[in-house]
């Protein structure tokens, strides 16, 4: 075989192996994941003859991101592989919020901050955390969140709280981890509904 002939089998041969190989690697699944619904019951208590807008808090970092966060030990913070939120942790928050202020009933008329809607009260805040922690090798959900009431009307805050939960994990799977989501936001979200109902009572 002379040199050309050699050559040109080299390069057809390089050419075969260019089409049968994937040059950029394809994207690594990902699973994703709704909050799972609210499970908060009617309240047997009377309806408040008010409104509340509630608001997407504020927060900062990965935490405004899709990313299922988990805090390992030595404050190292991962997210799960090929696991995402359906919306950034906030919004998630937010709207479970709404939704189990909703089925409480107590708060007769409820808006957010998607709509410009003139009300009387207004929830905002700041979510500090929205995270899986290790302890001792055992995963556990953490949200905490810091609620402002504000009074429409005069554009001034009527109270505050810190609102801090923890939920265990039954397992360490990533669907484990998000119904523990699910437990600790339904937790979060009645702590929120009674401290509001009973200051606007």
């Amino acid at each position: 075989m002379n040199r050309f002939a050699y050559r040109s089998l080299l390069a057809f041969a390089f050419a075969a192996g260019l089409v049968n190989c994937t040059i950029v690697p394809e994207p690594t699944p990902k699973d994703v994941y709704r909050l799972p619904p609210s499970t908060v019951d009617a309240a047997e208590s009377q309806a408040i003859d008010t409104s509340l807008r509630i608001r997407t808090p504020a927060t900062s970092g990965e935490l405004a991101s899709t990313r299922i966060l988990v805090l390992r030990q030595g404050n190292r913070v991962n997210a799960y592989s090929a696991s995402r939120w359906s919306a950034p942790a906030p919004i998630l928050w937010r709207d479970h919020l709404r939704e189990a202020f909703g089925s409480d009933g107590r708060i007769r008329r409820l808006s957010g901050d998607d709509k410009n809607v003139r009300t009387t009260w207004e929830l905002n805040g700041v979510l500090r955390a929205f995270q899986s922690e290790y302890r001792n090798g055992e995963p556990r959900v953490v949200i905490e969140f810091d609620a402002n009431l504000i009074d429409e009307r005069t554009r001034e805050i009527a109270a505050t709280r810190k609102f801090r939960v923890r939920e265990n994990v039954e397992g360490r799977q990533v669907p484990q981890v998000v119904n523990a989501f699910g437990r600790a936001a339904d937790t979060t979200a009645r702590q929120v509904i009674d401290w509001i109902t009973h200051r606007l009572r």
